[in-house]
Order: structure tokens, then sequence, then C-alpha cells
């Protein structure tokens, strides 16, 4: 690893002015400083007609991609990331390497190493001395200069919000009348307001042969305060430690609160006009109210959780998950997707001509009625390789997106070092796969097979990156690590699949 010199100077020339900020087009962001800070691909032209947003691609297959890619991993990630930390040595931060600019045409925009520090943390000049220390390295690589022209590198800041509550009807009008909980369902602990989204069901056959159903999301959302300690948590045997309900406690609290106000106004009208139809809504949503004051939300409890530094098994990704024992006798537990009726007609978006009209008609035909889960995929992501996030709690819709060729770089407090994380772009250019509350939810391949669970994005907290940027785990590897934690058999655990 070459040795990383920090400069004392202040380099003024990469500082992005206050005033010229906004003109970036990075939502929710500030950009501090740049390697280009006037080049047109950064700033937006016409800043007086409308918001600038910058559009967001993954790091494809093209020859410069894929030998950018094969440099950044072998010559420059170590150096980058060293240099970061020598300068931002207690900070959280995110790295990625994406196509960014304000073009529609992926290629045209430049590839940028791009980094995000969280709120309170970044100076004018740590964030001019990270570019200048970037570039050193870049230029220490052996790229030649063209190529050096075409990579950028910015540094911005992060701000944050909390997650919103939501009705559990606008995701799932029939929610109070089953006994299931379908993986994208809301979840979360009973006494504490932390909302995500239900991965599903998971079985682990024991010696015997003897199969146990749990429960399965990520651990932040159950244990949001490390309540549970930094190691791996195991039961003790009858003395369970934290309840969790599904849907979570808040959304049904809001779903509830949504449905009086409807029917309070509703009456109100009815005062001025009596109106048929308004009566007969107004008796809907009294047996609406009636169901979910009924409905038993309780899931269980926590039965285990990764420990809160741990790594995935051979991934340097963050092990975040978290087994409940199902101990509501009513729910009825299975993997499958909610029925969806025209749900990939939204990929007809322009830009989007990976996504051909075989699949939508095979992807509309096959979730048409609700299928239990496939298997779950082993074998890695590759490059530019397209994904699909299902509804979700938060994201009530399905999203397709494109698996970026490197991996983003994580680092948090209380980690002694930083994570390399799958990274997932929507294939909107202006649009996001997953936002706070989607945390859990399953990612499938264009097979339609499990292969990740979303743990994050700087939308969700616990990562730091742009806005349409979302994190993930691979499934079979997330699996494997709850086994070992369990000292369970290696293979014994799977996704509950329907077995009719």
């Amino acid at each position: 690893m070459r040795a990383i010199t920090m400069s004392s100077n202040n380099h003024h020339e990469y500082l992005v002015l206050q005033e010229k900020r906004s003109l970036y087009g990075m939502r929710g962001l500030e950009a501090y400083a740049s390697s280009h800070p006037s080049d047109p691909s950064c700033l937006c032209k016409c800043p007086s007609t409308y918001t600038p947003h910058k559009n967001i691609f993954a790091i494809g297959a093209t020859d410069l991609e894929h030998k950018f890619a094969a440099i950044f991993e072998d010559k420059l990630h170590d150096n980058i990331v060293s240099g970061i930390q020598a300068t931002l040595p207690d900070c959280d931060w995110g790295l990625n390497v994406l196509r960014l600019g304000f073009d529609l045409e992926c290629l045209e925009n430049p590839i940028t190493i791009h980094i995000v520090v969280a709120d309170e943390a970044l100076s004018e000049d740590a964030a001019c001395n990270i570019v200048l220390v970037i570039l050193e390295v870049i230029a220490a690589a052996g790229l030649d200069s063209s190529e050096m022209k075409s990579i950028h590198v910015d540094v911005c800041r992060a701000s944050r919000s909390d997650i919103d509550s939501c009705s559990v009807l606008d995701r799932n009008p029939e929610v109070y009348n089953s006994t299931a909980r379908l993986p994208y369902s809301s979840i979360g602990p009973a006494q504490i307001n932390s909302v995500g989204t239900l991965s599903g069901y998971i079985q682990h056959r024991d010696k015997d042969g003897r199969t146990t159903v749990y429960a399965l999301t990520c651990r932040h959302v159950i244990d949001p305060d490390g309540i549970l300690g930094n190691k791996p948590y195991v039961e003790d045997s009858g003395h369970p430690k934290q309840q969790v309900t599904c849907p979570a406690t808040s959304d049904h609290k809001t779903t509830i609160q949504e449905i009086n106000t409807k029917i309070t106004t509703l009456q109100w009208a009815t005062e001025f006009r009596n109106d048929i139809n308004t009566t007969r809504e107004i008796t809907t949503l009294d047996q609406a109210l009636k169901n979910a004051m009924q409905y038993n939300i309780d899931l269980g409890h926590i039965y285990a959780t990764s420990g809160l530094g741990r790594l995935l098994p051979q991934f340097q990704g963050r092990s975040d998950w978290a087994v409940m024992s199902v101990t509501n006798p009513a729910i009825s537990a299975g993997n499958k997707h909610v029925r969806t009726l025209g749900s990939f007609v939204s990929f007809d978006h322009p830009p989007i001509a990976q996504v051909d009209n075989d699949f939508r008609y095979a992807a509309t035909k096959h979730f048409n009625l609700g299928p239990y889960f496939k298997p779950v995929r082993d074998d890695d992501l590759t490059p530019g390789e397209l994904v699909f996030k299902p509804r979700s709690r938060t994201t009530n819709k399905w999203v397709g997106g494109t698996f970026n060729a490197i991996r983003s770089t994580q680092k948090t407090k209380g980690r002694s070092s930083a994570t390399r994380e799958l990274c997932l772009i929507a294939l909107n250019p202006q649009g996001f796969m997953s936002a706070k509350g989607d945390s859990g939810s399953i990612i499938v391949d264009r097979d339609f097979r499990p292969v990740a669970i979303i743990w994050g994005g700087d939308t969700h907290y616990f990562a730091t990156g742009p806005k349409d940027v979302t994190y993930a785990s691979p499934l079979s590897k997330t699996l494997r690590d709850i086994e070992s934690c369990l000292q369970w058999a290696e293979g014994s655990v799977s996704l509950a699949l329907d077995e009719s």
C-alpha cells in the first residue's frame, strides 16, 4: 500500500463556493469540494428554471468501466480509504463510484468517486484535502491523461431525517382481514418507534429432521439502540427480551388514526349532503376500524441477532439480521409475494431499455397470483446485472435496479474498519430503489430468485451516500451467518418454501 502524504495547504481550487453548491444537483447533499468545480457536467446549466437533480447510473461493463473497476480494486481503494480516514478519523462516511451528471445518456456522464460525510463532521479544508489525496492516488495508478479527465471526485455533506409512520391499508387493503403476514409487511419492536420490512420466513431443520420457522428482518430495525449488545445475541431460553409486532406498532396506530379521521370528515360532509355513496363509505370504514382495533399485531419475540460489528463471512460487508420466534398462533407464515397486477408497466420509462417486453410479460404473469418465493440464489451478482425490489413497507411498488460493478465502502462509528457493500442503483436515473422503512426487503434477480436483503441507504440511516443508492447483503451469506452464530449445521437454514 502506497504511503499517504497529508498536505497542510488549503487547496481551495477544489472548493465549491457556497453560492454554487445548490447547482450540483445532489438531493439532500451539499457539494463541498470537487476535482472539477466548474465543469459543465457537474453544474446545472439552467438553475433559474427548475431545481436541478443529477442522474445516477451504475458502473457497468464497458471497456473503460471494466478497466477502471479493476484498477480501483487493485491500486486505488485501500489508499483512498487510508487517506479519508487520516483526514476524518472518527466520522461516518461513504464512498461510491458511479456515473453521475445531468445527461440522460449514462456514458455521457463522468465516472465519479463520490464521498459523502455525515452532516456535522465535514469542513471545507477537510473536503478539499480529501479531493487532493484521491487525485494523488489516481495519478500514481498509471491511468493515461484522457482517462484521468474522465474521472471526477466529489466530496459532499449529508443531512438526515426521521422515518414517518404510514397507513398499512395503503400497502395492503386486506391486511386486517387476513392471518398472513406477507414478506413486504411493516415490522418493528413493540415498545420502540422503529420500523422496517419483514424479509420473510426462514426454516431451520435440526439433526432429527424437525423444522422450525422463524421470521427474518434486519437487526437495526428490531434493536435500533443496540440494547442487545455488540456480540451476536441468542435468546436465553424462556426469557425473551423484546416483543415484535407486524405490522409495526407505529404504523398500526397511524392506520387507526387515519381511518378515524376519514370517518369524521365524511360524517361532517353528510350534515350538508346526504349521499348514499358517502354513507356506504362510512359503513366500510367503520368495519375497517373495527377489524383494525381487534387485530392482534403481535408477531413474536427476538430469538437471535447478528453482532453490531460483525461482518458476513467471506464478504467484508456488514452482518445485519434478526431472527424472530413466531409465537402468535393465528399467524399464517408463508413466503408469498403479494398479488401484483400491472406492476411492470412502470418499467416503460424511456431510458430503461434493459427491461424488454418479454420480461415484463413474464413478470406480470408470474406475480399475478402471488407466488411463493423461489429458492435463494447462491452465486454472486455480476456487474451491471438487473435486479428488482418487490413492494415493501415504504416503497409500495416494484422497482428495477442495476448492480454497481464497484461495491460501496461504508465507515461508521464503532467499527474499526470500513465495510464493502452491494450497491444497487435504480433503473430510472431520477428514481430510487428504496427509502426509510424498507430495510429488510428482499431483492430478486431477473429469474425472480431472492438474491439479497436491503439493509440501508442514506435515507435509511446506517449508511452515508447519495439518496439514490441502496445497499444490500447477499441473502445466501446471511443465511450461512445465521447458522454460524447459532451453531447450526451448515445448510440447515433456508427460506421457508411452498411444500405443496
